[in-house]
Order: structure tokens, then C-alpha cells, then sequence
């Protein structure tokens, strides 16, 4: 299958070493069958990044230059490509300022799945390439173990020595951001306090990838919350990517995009996390409940004391409480019950589903009392206000989940709400 490859060359110098590895990249590419296009960033205008965020909103940089069609090629490109120089264990300047530009992509539905990245350099060390890519990569762990009878100050004074690129400036920064006292020692830190120490020192020296492995282990809820806004802060706030390894799900919900299953050392699911969490439940009820249609449908089940614990898949339609009361039902039934689904538009609340239950019971329950079941307004729809997605998705970048969106009309309505009570009291 041929695909749309896009080759960044990022260094400033005619006939370099990582332009010949670019276009060698694309006379292979081209033999294979694929379509290729090579961009050099040598003579572009690319400005620094501004940090505005407006980009997150409006689906693109608010800086009129180069990056802007560079980014654009990105985003639909099947396959990138970066050929650098690597300059003092660094990728190249030029490179560097056009990934922060391409913070826009973040949000967006951008096709690549698959990027390479070509260095070359005049060190002749072996770790070389390998250092250079550390550099961007920082890791944090919950329940660290540092030297417990040592200052912060002391350990960052260490620390420090080995990244090139150590931003100052910023490490104090994050210090006051998260409220660490340098003067303290590690054994005189809670476990949350640790982890946001590893956290500044990760993006003290640039890490644009943070690997986290079970970070909120052993925290209590209240510095687990805290801790997983930092999180989505510096996902949002400094275009920092993050893989988080967790086994508290409640983690994923609050500040995962994308969740990959691992089991028994392999990939057993991966995809993004509304597309997940809508396609799978995880319940828990009376093993008695579960009836047989419903047991046909299940993944997994695990019975204790009486008690099951099920995942099945139902496209995220029914909540188990419901279900258990449709598990009652014959297969016409919920089939008829699936079916006045779709036509409504709606999910039977778990009142409609002990009804259709009872009714199945008497001999009463046909297609129509089910359709008629299933049109009631709900108690708590009578108050809502709706909208079709497609009314509202205009307004807002291709890439917004349902959740950014929702978000952003509050802020919006927050901010028109303010401006009347303005005008109100300048009247």
C-alpha cells in the first residue's frame, strides 16, 4: 500500500550528512512505490513558539511564516521523517523550534502513525544518536528512591551535570510551581512531593516525552488529584507527551487520551479512550443477576462470594444496572429494545428497564410497549437543553473531542455571563 511520506531536513548546510541520509531515505522510499516529498528548513522563517496556546482553539498558529504550511503537510502525511544534525547532544535549533510550533497537531486528527528519525554527527562515540534522544525523554516513577539523607539542593546540583541542555530559569520555576522547599531533605518529602521533584528536574532539562511508571502509587486521593492535574497542566500548558503506566483505571479516566491494555506481556487492546470506555464496560453485581443473554455477550467474567465481576461489549449503549434487567429478557425482546435504541436515540434508564422486566414477566411486552417505553422523556432530560453534534462541531477545531468542546462553551458562556454583569453595573 503506497503512502504519503513527508522528510524534514533540518540541517542549515547544503549537502550535509543528514541531508544525503534524507534524500537516500527518499530514493528508497520512491524504489518502494510510496509518494515522498522532501522539505528543507534551510532558508525558512520559522519563529519561536509564543506559548499563547491559541492553537488549541482555533486548529492552528496565530504566526504568519513557514511553519505554518510546513505543519499543515504534517498533519496529512502518513509517514514523517526528521533528518537532523545533532549539535551538543541536541537535535538542531531550527528542528527544535518547528516541533514547538507544531503544537497545533496536538488536538487534531493527524494521519501519521509512523516517524523516523535519521542523525548524524561528528562524535564518533558510539551513544552518540542515543544521547541525543534521551535528552528529550524524561522518567518518573512514584516511590523513587534517592539518597534519603540528602537537600534537594545537593541532588540538583548533581543531576544538573549531566544534561546539556539544563534549563535554570526553569527549574526554579517549577519549584514554585510546586511548591518544593530545596532546603528539605527526601526523607522529609511525601510520596507526592517526590514525584513532583522528579517531575521539575524531567522538565528542567527539555523532556518532551514523559515516561511515568505507577506515579501515584501509594498517594493518598487528595495528592493523587493534584497530582494528575500537574498531568494534564503540562500536557496542555507545555505540549509535554506523556506515557503513563498505571493499574488505577481511575487514573486513565481523569487525564488519558489514548489507553493500550497490556496483558501477560502483550497488547490486548489499544485505541483511544472514548472509543474504549464506549465500546467496553467493566461491572460488578449479583452473580445471580446475569442472566443468559447477557452472559452470551460477556468478555470476561470473574465470580467471588456470589458476587460477578463482568466486562462485556455492547458499543457503550447500556449501563450494567440496566442490562441486568434486559438480561431478563427473551432475544426478540432485546432485540426490539436495541432497535427502539437507535430509533429514539437514546439509552434506557435503569426505571424504563425494571418496567420492560415486569411487563416481559406478565406476557405483556411487545415491539410497540417497548418503543413506547423507550420515547418517555426521563425525569432528568426535562430541564436539558440539547443540540445536534453537527450544530455545534463547526465551531470548534476537527480534532475536539466531545468533552473540549463541552469545556469551551462554559468558558464561553462563563465569559458572556461576567460582560452582562459588567454592562449591568456600569449601567
Amino acid at each position: 500500500m503506497s503512502k504519503k511520506i513527508l522528510i524534514l531536513s533540518a540541517s542549515l548546510r547544503a549537502g550535509s550528512n543528514s541531508e544525503t541520509l534524507a534524500n537516500a531515505f527518499a530514493d528508497g522510499a520512491r524504489a518502494a512505490g510510496h509518494t515522498v516529498e522532501v522539505v528543507s528548513l534551510r532558508g525558512k522563517s520559522i519563529a519561536f513558539c509564543r506559548g499563547c496556546l491559541a492553537c488549541q482553539t482555533l486548529g492552528r498558529c496565530v504566526i504568519d511564516d513557514d511553519a505554518v504550511a510546513i505543519t499543515e503537510k504534517m498533519q496529512h502525511a502518513d509517514v514523517i521523517v526528521f533528518a537532523t544534525p545533532i549539535y551538543y547532544y541536541e537535535m538542531s535549533g531550527q528542528l527544535k523550534t518547528l516541533l514547538d510550533r507544531a503544537n497545533a497537531l496536538f488536538p487534531s486528527d493527524y494521519a501519521f502513525r509512523d516517524i523516523y528519525l535519521l542523525t548524524s554527527a561528528t562524535e564518533d562515540e558510539p551513544d552518540t544518536d542515543e544521547r541525543a534522544i534521551r535528552s528529550r525523554i524524561g522518567f518518573v516513577s512514584g516511590g523513587a528512591s534517592y539518597y534519603q539523607r540528602k537537600r534537594l539542593r545537593e541532588l540538583t546540583d548533581v543531576t544538573k551535570d549531566f544534561y546539556p541542555g539544563w534549563d535554570c530559569e526553569r527549574y526554579a520555576r517549577l519549584v514554585r510551581q510546586f511548591s518544593l522547599d530545596e532546603r528539605k531533605r527526601v526523607c522529609e518529602l511525601s510520596e507526592g512531593m517526590k514525584v513532583k521533584y522528579q517531575l521539575a528536574v524531567a522538565m528542567s532539562h527539555k523532556a518532551e516525552l514523559l515516561i511515568l511508571d505507577e506515579p501515584t502509587s501509594g498517594l493518598d486521593p487528595v495528592s493523587r488529584d493534584e497530582l494528575l492535574d500537574t498531568f494534564l497542566t503540562l500536557c496542555e500548558q507545555e505540549g509535554v507527551s506523556i506515557l503513563f503506566s498505571t493499574h488505577i483505571t481511575s487514573d486513565l479516566d481523569t487525564c488519558a487520551d489514548t489507553i493500550t491494555y497490556i496483558q501477560s506481556g502483550r497488547v490486548a487492546v489499544s485505541g483511544k479512550k472514548q472509543a474504549l470506555t464506549g465500546a467496553y464496560l467493566s461491572v460488578q453485581g449479583p452473580d445471580a443477576a446475569c442472566g443468559a443473554a447477557l452472559r452470551a455477550r460477556l468478555i470476561g467474567a470473574r465470580s467471588h462470594k456470589g458476587e460477578l465481576d463482568v466486562v462485556f461489549d455492547d458499543d457503550g449503549k447500556i449501563a450494567f444496572n440496566p442490562a441486568v434487567e434486559l438480561s431478563y429478557l427473551d432475544s426478540y425482546q432485546q432485540r426490539a429494545v436495541l432497535d427502539a435504541m437507535a430509533l429514539n436515540d437514546c439509552t434506557p434508564s435503569h426505571a424504563q428497564s425494571i418496567r420492560l422486566k415486569k411487563l416481559a414477566q406478565e406476557g405483556l411486552l411487545d415491539d410497540q410497549i417497548v418503543y413506547a417505553v423507550l420515547a418517555e422523556t426521563k425525569p432528568n432530560q426535562q430541564e436539558q437543553l440539547k443540540f445536534k453534534r453537527e450544530e455545534l462541531r463547526k465551531y470548534f477545531p476537527s480534532g475536539y473531542t466531545e468533552e473540549q468542546m463541552r469545556r469551551d462553551i462554559i468558558k464561553g458562556l462563563e465569559l458572556l455571563k461576567r460582560q452582562r454583569e459588567r454592562n449591568r453595573d456600569a449601567r
